[in-house]
């Protein structure tokens, strides 16, 4: 009797488990913002210089002392550097300084951006 008892326990422990329900919709949503990211379009005004504004003004701008004496206000400023490659090097923390100094590395979607404009030929759009 005892075994019958332990063997009924031992099965139950084995299935109830199962029997738990998940709700499709919550464990796999559909509108995850996985590919909130666009950088097809990509334009100096809207894109670009968002990012470099919020993340890089405040040391590459006005007299840019406190950035190295690098300039990345305005179009021809920032054209010099993402043309030799300092500027992705820069933000994507592959080169021998990564930027924002001190600061949290660029987002993904910040980079690929910034990526995606210098791949198209840095157009001051």
């Amino acid at each position: 009797m005892k075994q019958y008892f332990l063997i009924i326990i031992g099965a139950l422990l084995l299935v109830l488990p199962g029997c738990y329900y998940d709700v499709e919709s919550e464990l796999y949503p559909k509108n995850l913002n996985t590919s909130a990211c666009d950088s097809t379009a990509v334009t100096y005004q809207t894109k670009v210089l968002p990012i470099i504004q919020a993340n890089c003004y405040a040391c590459h701008a006005g007299s840019a002392e406190g950035g190295g004496n690098i300039l990345l206000e305005g179009y021809a400023n920032l054209q010099k550097v993402a043309s030799d490659g300092r500027l992705y090097r820069a933000v994507s923390h592959t080169g021998p300084s990564p930027m924002p100094k001190g600061g949290n590395k660029l987002s993904a979607c910040d980079i690929e951006t910034i990526n995606r404009w210098i791949q198209i030929g840095i157009p001051n759009n």
